[in-house]
């Protein structure tokens, strides 16, 4: 099958057969098919400021909706013209060459960039925190504060229905509440009793 676009791949039916052979059973073999590449279409997009905190440091790029299609190539065209592949150390864009790309080929201000290299540190800092809790008692406590929020939110919408379970639901979510509270009050006094110590 040799179709000219993308969108005709896509939408076609199926592979044509060049040939069919009985396999004796009264059945009919697997067909000999094939497939074949007609044009390269490249598509150039423009670039913009972005929002990936991964980024090292400087403003993150990204890719925008508008594009530049340039003439089509042929597969044997595409494959002798192209460059030699970059490792991903080489596809790295450094700092500078994104500064300058980002304000003088597509015109994005100082104070765009400004505004996103602040949203990404702040994003980093949240990561940061997050991971820093995942291994303290404040984590567990947050899931069950989590927990106990669903739970109340479950009773408010079950309140009118069952009056009797509202009530026992409503004593568990306190329950969870206390002890809450006294894990927390238990582990600053860990923290205080540590920090006295260091201190002697």
């Amino acid at each position: 099958m040799r179709v000219r676009t993308l969108d005709d791949s896509l939408h076609s039916v199926g592979l044509k057969p060049r040939a069919r052979s009985d396999d004796g059973k009264g059945g009919e073999s697997e067909l000999d098919q094939s497939v074949s590449f007609h044009n390269v279409e490249i598509r150039e997009y423009s670039r913009k400021v972005g929002d990936n905190p991964s980024c090292s440091s400087g403003p993150p790029i990204s890719i925008g909706w508008e594009y530049n299609i340039e003439r089509p190539l042929s597969v044997d065209e595409y494959e002798s013209d192209r460059p030699m592949r970059r490792s991903n150390y080489q596809m790295v864009i450094p700092k500078s060459a994104r500064h300058e790309m980002l304000t003088q080929e597509w015109g994005h201000s100082r104070s765009e960039l400004a505004s996103a290299v602040r949203a990404t540190i702040k994003t980093k800092n949240q990561r940061r925190t997050t991971v820093n809790n995942l291994d303290t008692p404040f984590s567990a406590a947050e899931e069950r504060m989590e927990g106990a929020k669903k739970s109340l939110g479950r009773l408010m919408r079950l309140r009118k229905r069952d009056s009797h379970q509202y009530d026992q639901w409503k004593v568990e979510a306190e329950r969870a509440k206390l002890a809450i509270k006294e894990e927390n009050a238990a582990w600053e006094a860990d923290l205080k009793v540590k920090a006295v110590a260091n201190l002697k």
